[in-house]
């Protein structure tokens, strides 16, 4: 998508025109006119990426520690027990939960080593 501005009133509307439509049809793509107040950014700007700081933070968040991502697992789940509503469904659907993990017994395997050609 690419972005244009149009004036509507006193305030600027979003405008995307979908180059994908454009591309699969012979037709002229049509505006799809973007609400300002339900429009989000997402990403990062390049300066964000440049940034170890924020990086390192950002980092911590999507890819925690194995042990913090059990602990928010097993969390979710008491919740979801504790919750009558929620309950009710897993009942009726016939599905328990538990708020302890299941212990798998397992051996690691070492990454092997990569050879190129020469």
């Amino acid at each position: 998508f690419f972005f244009s501005s149009r004036r509507r009133h006193t305030r600027f509307l979003p405008v995307s025109w979908a180059r994908r439509c454009v591309q699969e049809t012979d037709e002229k793509p049509e505006p799809i006119y973007l609400i300002p107040e339900f429009c989000v950014l997402t990403g990062l700007s390049d300066e964000m990426r440049n940034n170890f700081n924020t990086m390192k933070k950002l980092a911590q968040i999507t890819k925690p520690v194995p042990a913090k991502r059990l602990q928010e697992a097993s969390q979710l789940i008491k919740n979801m027990i504790a919750n009558q509503e929620i309950k009710q469904d897993l009942d009726y659907w016939g599905i328990n939960l538990t708020d302890v993990p299941l212990e798998i017994a397992a051996d690691k395997i070492d990454a092997g080593d990569i050879l190129m050609g020469q």
